[in-house]
């Protein structure tokens, strides 16, 4: 996927989102940096079709560079601070009028899909599989005794 002026202001508001959303902290849980973010996003996004990607890609335009029209800033919205990035997505995703919120949710639930996606806030949610799947590209700890301890003494 090329790095055209549409891909980098996507990109821009990509790491934007996902550092406001997922900032670094004390508890634990991946950042958006540990979680490559962005790198992922993309890929995600080069592996998409071709209706879909421009959607998505419009997505993260339009959240960049439409940033003065929907939140109370002057410039893009990768330059703001994360604070108020953070800010404006959760005012969109609550609005009231419904094509703000749909984008907002659209903007946040992408980014979310991403992160929870990456095998360290997999981990650090607690993710498992039952079963090994040798074959999975995606390595989760495998817990094969996980279901038999949660079943109520007495039950088939």
């Amino acid at each position: 996927m090329g790095d055209g002026f549409w891909m980098r202001r996507a990109t821009d508001a990509i790491a934007a989102a996902a550092e406001a959303l997922f900032p670094p902290n004390d508890r634990g849980a991946p950042d958006w940096l540990s979680a490559d973010m962005v790198r992922r996003t993309r890929r995600w996004l080069s592996e998409l079709p071709p209706e879909s990607r421009r959607l998505v890609t419009l997505l993260f335009v339009a959240t960049e560079l439409a940033a003065p029209l929907l939140m109370p800033a002057l410039g893009r919205f990768s330059r703001t601070s994360p604070r108020r990035r953070l800010r404006a997505m959760q005012r969109w995703c609550d609005s009231r009028f419904a094509p703000l919120r749909f984008f907002g949710t659209a903007l946040e639930s992408t980014m979310k899909m991403m992160y929870l996606s990456h095998p360290d806030s997999m981990r650090y949610v607690g993710v498992y599989k039952t079963t090994a799947h040798p074959d999975d590209p995606l390595q989760v700890e495998v817990r094969p005794d996980a279901l038999s301890a949660r079943t109520p003494a007495g039950s088939p």
